[in-house]
């Protein structure tokens, strides 16, 4: 599947390629009508999505941003999440679009395994907090998109929150 020639001419300027993985969703990235297409190239994903009759918008993410890439199953779409410190982004697709749904969480995780973000060398104060917050939303093991689009409310220091969330994930709670 190719994306369509606007979207495509825009994913070859970010990434400097051809997208390695195209899949088109069924909705728009907020589950209502619409349409979002998922683009994947060797450092970045691309979602590219527009309600019923607007605009095409993106959110693009580096892989290596990636927290978790998980593809579920139910019994009439396909869904994949995807969280990273500040985002979690959900997206129905058809069933027939699995294969293509499973590579685009497997290069997520490479890239995470491959070249994960940084934790910096020292935390200024509210990144310090961040990572202290991320460690209390990690303790029963499983961050839930609620409790990251809460920080993300609360503070709007994205950076701070990728640095603390880096910051843990090297070092856990013992730190």
């Amino acid at each position: 599947m190719n994306l369509p020639d606007k979207l495509d001419k825009d994913f070859k300027l970010l990434c400097g390629h051809a997208p390695a993985i195209v899949v088109r969703a069924l909705y728009n990235i907020d589950g209502k009508a619409g349409e979002t297409w998922v683009a994947v190239g060797e450092e970045r994903i691309v979602f590219y999505h527009r309600p019923a009759g607007g605009e095409f918008d993106r959110t693009r993410l580096k892989l290596n941003e990636v927290i978790e890439a998980n593809v579920e199953a139910t019994n009439e779409l396909a869904v994949v999440s995807i969280r990273t410190a500040t985002n979690h982004l959900q997206v129905k697709c058809s069933l027939f679009d699995l294969p293509n749904l499973d590579r685009a969480a497997t290069a997520c995780k490479t890239a995470n395994e491959r070249t994960p973000i940084e934790a910096p060398a020292r935390l200024n104060s509210v990144s310090a907090f961040c990572a202290a917050i991320h460690a209390v939303m990690d303790a029963d093991h499983r961050v839930d998109p609620v409790e990251t689009e809460w920080l993300c409310q609360k503070l709007p220091d994205l950076v701070a929150i990728e640095q603390g969330s880096a910051w843990h994930r090297v070092h856990g709670t013992e730190n």
